[in-house]
């Protein structure tokens, strides 16, 4: 079929008033025909005068324009009441409150009683008046000039908040002219005028009523929000474009013209290369193509695929012409979350029989190793995603007991169970120090210098955190260091970045935190968009230039730099999956918040050292935190003088017991025991002043001195493990040197390495790999560790 005649080499882009053939029409000879745009751009302009100055009508092709669609009855209950409300603000600003504007009032009796008569007048009579054909007909032109008014201002008027107060009279003066209609169709029905109004009502009427769907589950409302973002953004664009449309129209247009082009080339650029993996993304693509569909056969084409991901994968849909945002009562939302997230879980696993094959392992545990991991991780989905996710700690149970079956035990087990476990989010029950190693401590702090270096120079590290923070690195590399450093010192400015492309894993844990805290914010804002009337806040501008649109582009960036980041040099494969499945998981709603991120997201000795101490500082405050409510329940209704300072003196007792249930790391046992026994005492004094009697002082003393003795005991275990992870990295680098050692010893032709270098249970082959010596190193056994506490504290 050949293309429709438009305006092209034989009919100009600009015609004067009235010149224009007659399948070219404005939008208000269009709305007069029944009929609108269809989302197509105008293919000519004719100026028009209006208000003293020139403006440009486009013209659209009648032939390619679809049906006028009738507002529905929401809609036009919504746009009354935006109106009511913007009436209510205005009264407001002129003195008058809300409840003035809605109360009854007595308007007197003129209103409501027949004046009297005299002899010489008659009341008049109370007969109805019947309307003419005529008069319903003048009446129905007048409501229809309104209309045609109302959508010329809209039209005209680009001010995005008058504008919108004209599209709500748009609706109002439409609501007014149909009303009008359906009471006088009997006069006005056989009438040819008004014929395409009464199809257009007919159509509307004999429509399904609307099922106004409401987003439901996070992955629906986090797609709404996009969607919504999307097309207020595109909403918000257009504006400009016909506004540079415009400009284009006149004898200086050559700039404007070139700009809109330019415009255009970067939004098909941008088109072209959708990430369609990147669901963030999504939304500024959206809005590239709602700009420019109408220009751009590109930008159609994938507006098209863009509204089927939407609809199709959560049932939000988006109308193009009126630029809205509904949703699809058919699709069940929860059902996809369930799925989605079932399936990160599955890919989860299937990472792990995947990373399996990088283990250091027999060939023969591999393969009972994967033999059973396939059994635990299924083969699909799509017969229950639900119960895949619930049967997930019985799975897991079954799986250590195929292992067991299979004699998958020793060191081999330890590193099955450890990636399993970890790549899981199920770290929680993993013994960190007991825990394969799989990262070199020295490679893990390459990452880290250029920010101490950095920090050594602005005096905020200090040159014995330097020395600790590089005690785990290679003769070498401690050396090229301490070189820098040196120059630093000396007032130089040297370049830091000794090792460029390591993985800076503190920075990489910050992106990820503020990746999950990005997404907590989206999902608040989708939430109260979801769950409340926003009809009165400016539905049309969420998302344009404010925290929402911030927030979904950087959504849109933080992923990709993470994964980029995660490329990099120092990190294990293992941490690559894990740091990978982060992304995953956020994208598929399993990860909603920075509290539902894993408990060890990197597999270094420093990240499993500072969880392994969390934990432990955990313990330790729920130690501590017991002193004050048994005070409190000693105490009870004790009437004291002086209540705060009792408060006060607890309060810092509370803080010794919990460094001491900590292993008193910071000042060493004997000054914590010395600041006890001496808060103690001030605690006691406390309760003296405030006229506490004797009994209840000395049930307080007894109380606190059995929280201390607890305190005491798990500061025991927790001392014993800080000595026991400072050993255990002191041993990862001295294999790691020997190893070294033995490969520079091969490397000279030497048999043996030097004796100083030779240790029982240290020898390594020069061939082998570096995590396999690695994973030699076994937590040490508890060493001779100090009692933390005295007949003071353990009594």
């Amino acid at each position: 079929m050949p293309p429709l005649d438009t305006a092209g080499e034989r009919e100009p882009d600009l015609y004067d008033w009235r010149t224009a053939p007659a399948h070219l029409m404005t939008r208000r000879q269009l709305r007069a025909a029944g009929l609108r745009p269809g989302g197509q751009q105008p293919v000519a302009w004719v100026p028009v005068e209006w208000r003293g100055r020139t403006q440009y009508a486009g013209l659209y092709d009648s032939r390619r324009a679809a049906p006028k669609r009738i507002a529905t009855p929401a809609q036009l209950r919504a746009v009354a009441k935006a109106i009511r409300e913007h009436q209510a603000r205005a009264a407001e600003r002129r003195g008058y409150s809300r409840a003035e504007l809605s109360r009854a009032t007595d308007p007197g009796p003129g209103w409501t009683d027949t004046p009297a008569t005299t002899d010489q007048e008659e009341p008049m009579s109370d007969n109805e008046f019947e309307i003419s054909h005529g008069a319903a007909h003048i009446e129905a032109v007048q409501l229809a000039d309104e209309l045609a008014a109302a959508q010329r201002d809209a039209e005209i008027d680009a001010d995005d908040i008058t504008g919108y107060e004209s599209a709500e009279w748009v609706m109002v003066a439409q609501e007014r002219l149909d009303a009008h209609l359906r009471d006088h169709r009997e006069q006005l029905g056989g009438d040819p005028h008004w014929t395409s109004y009464y199809a257009s009502l007919d159509r509307a009427e004999s429509a399904p009523p609307e099922t106004a769907g409401v987003p439901a589950g996070h992955g629906q409302r986090i797609a709404h929000v996009l969607a919504v973002t999307a097309v207020n953004q595109a909403r918000y664009g257009l504006h400009q474009i016909r506004a540079s449309q415009e400009a284009a129209q006149r004898p200086d247009s050559l700039l404007a013209t070139r700009q809109l082009d330019q415009q255009r080339a970067f939004a098909e650029t941008r088109l072209d290369r959708i990430a369609w993996a990147n669901q963030w993304s999504l939304a500024g693509s959206l809005t590239d193509a709602l700009m420019w569909h109408g220009a751009s056969d590109l930008a159609a084409t994938q507006l098209d695929s863009l509204r089927r991901v939407f609809a199709e994968q959560w049932g939000v849909l988006v109308d193009v012409d009126e630029l809205t945002v509904s949703i699809d009562p058919a699709v069940d939302p929860e059902a996809r979350q369930t799925y989605n997230e079932a399936a990160a879980v599955h890919a989860r696993q299937t990472a792990i029989l995947e990373t399996l094959d990088t283990l250091p392992l027999d060939q023969a545990v591999k393969a009972a190793a994967a033999d059973a991991i396939v059994r635990w991780r299924g083969e699909d989905l799509d017969h229950d995603p639900g119960a895949y996710l619930r049967d997930g700690e019985q799975r897991r149970a079954q799986l250590a007991a195929d292992l067991d079956s299979a004699g998958v035990t020793g060191a081999d087990r330890e590193r099955i169970d450890f990636v399993v476990d970890y790549l899981t989010g199920g770290g929680r029950d993993i013994d960190l120090l007991a825990s394969p190693v799989f990262v070199d401590p020295g490679q893990e702090a390459r990452g880290r210098i250029p920010s101490l270096l950095l920090g050594f120079g602005d005096g905020q590290v200090s040159a014995e955190q330097m020395a600790t923070e590089i005690a785990v690195m290679t003769p070498e590399d401690q050396a090229r260091v301490r070189e820098v450093g040196t120059a630093i010192r000396a007032g130089q400015d040297p370049d830091v970045q000794l090792w460029p492309g390591y993985v800076d894993r503190d920075q990489l844990g910050r992106e990820i935190e503020a990746l999950a805290a990005d997404v907590e914010e989206l999902a608040v804002t989708a939430d109260y968009i979801a769950d409340n009337d926003i009809s009165s806040e400016s539905p049309e501008m969420w998302g344009v230039d404010d925290e929402l649109g911030e927030n979904i582009a950087r959504l849109a960036s933080r992923g990709d730099r993470i994964l980029a980041a995660a490329a990099g040099e120092g990190l294990a494969d293992i941490e690559r999956v894990q740091v990978a499945s982060i992304v995953d998981d956020v994208d598929a709603g399993r990860i909603r918040a920075r509290a539902d991120l894993p408990e060890l997201v990197f597999a270094d000795e420093r990240s499993k050292r500072a969880v392994d101490e969390k934990r432990l500082a955990a313990t330790a405050s729920e130690v501590a935190a017991t002193v004050r409510g048994r005070v409190a329940e000693i105490l009870g209704e004790t009437s004291m003088a002086t209540p705060n300072m009792v408060t006060l003196q607890t309060g810092i007792l509370r803080d010794t017991i919990a460094s001491v249930a900590f292993g008193a790391t910071a000042h060493g046992v004997d000054h914590e025991r010395r600041r006890y026994v001496g808060q103690r005492a001030k605690l006691d004094d406390e309760l003296r002043r405030a006229g506490v009697e004797d009994e209840k002082r000395q049930a307080v003393r007894a109380a606190i001195d059995d929280t201390a003795h607890r305190a005491g005991v798990a500061g025991q275990v927790a001392a014993d493990r800080h000595q026991r992870w400072g050993v255990k990295v002191e041993r990862v680098a001295m294999v790691r040197d020997d190893h070294a050692a033995q490969q520079r010893a091969a490397t000279a032709g030497r048999a043996k390495p030097p004796d100083a270098a030779r240790g029982a249970g240290l020898q390594r082959a020069c061939t082998a790999r570096i995590d396999q010596s690695l994973n030699g190193v076994q937590s040490p056994a508890p060493a001779g560790i100090r009692q933390l506490h005295s007949m003071e504290v353990d009594r």
